[in-house]
């Protein structure tokens, strides 16, 4: 499944910044890529491998342990930077980011307080990108469903 979100942060990168989705591992090299509810590492790592500088976050003490002792054992991700932190303390230090990705870190009941709660979450991951490259979401409700929320900014 991890392939699969790759392969679609790389493709919407690549259009977002126009260009040929076939050399868009290239553009994914440099960027500052924030990793909101990293869990154990495994979105950041495969970012890390492709360029990019990872700062990964997760409000579990654990998580963050497991992420970092992973990330040590393959030179490509050794410099992930893991944060024992949450979106908002990072969001209060106004560090800016080029991508924000969120995946499967919000789980929604079907139609209640979504569009108020997304929105301040939204509201937070847009005022920590820098000149508003990408956010990507993944969101889960109860029902099971999943929904991709991809910002063209």
């Amino acid at each position: 499944m991890n392939h699969v979100r790759v392969k679609f942060i790389r493709y919407e990168l690549a259009e977002k910044l126009g260009r040929p989705a076939a050399y868009c591992d290239d553009y994914i090299k440099g960027l500052n890529v924030l990793d909101v509810g990293c869990r154990g590492g495994l979105l950041s790592e495969s970012l890390a491998r492709l360029g990019a500088k990872v700062t990964g976050i997760d409000p579990s003490p654990h998580n963050i342990e497991i992420a970092e002792w992973h990330s040590k054992q393959d030179c490509a991700t050794y410099d992930i930077n893991y944060i024992h932190t949450s979106v908002d303390q990072i969001a209060d230090e106004e560090k800016k980011f080029d991508v924000v990705c969120s995946l499967e870190v919000f789980v929604f009941p079907p139609f209640v307080f979504i569009c108020c709660y997304l929105y301040v979450v939204l509201c937070r991951f847009l005022n920590m990108l820098k000149m508003c490259v990408a956010l990507f979401l993944l969101v889960s409700s109860v029902s099971n469903l999943m929904e991709v929320y991809f910002c063209q900014l």
